[in-house]
């Protein structure tokens, strides 16, 4: 239900460009305020529930790139809603409205860009699996983090950690394995130098720190 309340509430703030614009007669009209606020708490309604959904989805399936970026959707929605509630109800002007969704936009644009969608869901995966000892939660997939590529490596890397004595740990150290290769391959040069890519090798260099002296113990 992401993309139809994107819908919802482009029509939600084009009734208000077109009834509330400077000049107009129904500006002053209490009639059209209320029909706009009617408008908008259906639209409320409809990302609450929406948003409840995919929560759902998420508590049941885990996280997903598709699913994350449905949040920032939603998320981007209730922004625009929470905007045009204020453009009618304080009087603003349609080009305050229009300058601050695309504020919202291009601040959405800029986190998800700079930040590192993939390194976030594999750890919200792994920490809320099943593996990790949350009852009810869904099995961790390790083939769909192996797909998230090397991002995913703090995250196996944790959960080689918690399972380190079952079946699973075999499947999870041949990924972390898998994985760096393009990890190296990524960060030779100065070029490939990236705080998210120093991070990731820093989970990993620990990993084979904490490697050697399991194996010296085990000596």
């Amino acid at each position: 239900g992401a993309y139809p309340l994107v819908a919802t509430a482009l029509l939600a703030g084009g009734f208000v460009l077109a009834t509330f614009r400077e000049g107009s007669a129904a500006a002053g009209m209490r009639a059209s305020r209320w029909l706009v606020y009617g408008w908008l708490a259906q639209n409320v309604l409809l990302v609450v529930s929406a948003g409840w959904r995919l929560w759902m989805y998420v508590s049941v399936y885990a996280l997903s790139r598709m699913r994350l970026a449905a949040g920032v959707w939603m998320a981007l929605v209730a922004c625009g809603l929470v905007l045009i509630i204020v453009r009618v109800w304080g009087g603003r002007s349609n080009g305050w409205l229009v300058r601050g969704n695309l504020v919202a936009l291009a601040a959405a644009l800029m986190v998800y860009a700079c930040g590192a969608p993939n390194l976030l869901i594999a750890g919200f995966n792994v920490r809320h699996c099943r593996e990790a000892g949350n009852a009810g939660a869904c099995s961790v997939d390790v083939t769909y983090l192996s797909s998230l590529g090397y991002d995913a490596l703090p995250a196996l890397i944790l959960l080689e950690g918690r399972v380190r004595d079952t079946p699973l740990a075999f499947s999870v150290r041949s990924v972390i394995r898998k994985l760096r290769g393009p990890l190296d391959a990524a960060s030779a040069g100065w070029r490939g130098a990236t705080l998210k890519r120093r991070y990731v090798a820093g989970k990993v260099a620990q990993y084979d720190a904490e490697r050697e002296a399991r194996r010296g113990g085990d000596g």
